[in-house]
């Protein structure tokens, strides 16, 4: 079995590349979440805190379920795909902001709790998904005019939305 490349010892404009995706992923939910964003459609929504919670919970359960039918550890990259639907859903029922505290703690638990990649790429991996969240939440902004709730009835339009928003996800993360 061959060692993995260290981050410093990739090319330099893979360097680069990651870099300046991990500086916008920091940088775009930020700018996409401000005093422009919309406010809540419905009153009786939970706040965005618990929302997180619930988003965070379910991707650590879905972690322990996986390790439970793998063993234990796990050395492949395919495991920590299914991180990407936290993102995805976080991306469709929270302000874009909260894509800085999904992702980083989805992740974070994951690693902590056995599935290896190298530090680089699982940063790397993150930032993605962040950038793929930010590109999939202005799907429902644009089509629907706002933060949709998704539980109002949208009927087709949004079942539609929700694809589209869903295929511009998988575009921009791959």
């Amino acid at each position: 079995m061959t060692t993995p490349l260290s981050f410093g010892d990739a090319p330099r404009r893979e360097q680069v590349y990651l870099v300046a995706a991990g500086v916008v992923a920091l940088a775009l939910p930020l700018l996409l979440t401000g005093p422009w964003a919309e406010a809540r459609l419905v009153d009786m929504t939970p706040p965005d805190w618990f929302t997180c919670l619930v988003l965070i919970a379910m991707s650590a359960l879905n972690v322990e379920i996986g390790r439970v039918l793998v063993g234990g550890l796990s050395v492949a990259q395919q495991p920590h795909k299914a991180l990407s639907a936290w993102a995805f859903a976080c991306a469709m029922v929270l302000p874009t902001a909260w894509l800085l505290v999904v992702v980083p703690l989805t992740y974070a638990h994951a690693r902590w709790r056995g599935l290896r990649v190298p530090l680089w790429k699982w940063m790397g991996s993150a930032g993605f998904l962040v950038l793929a969240g930010c590109a999939a939440s202005l799907v429902p902004r644009w089509v629907l005019g706002g933060l949709p709730n998704w539980m109002a009835g949208d009927g087709g339009q949004g079942l539609a939305t929700l694809v589209l928003a869903a295929l511009v996800f998988l575009v921009v993360e791959h």
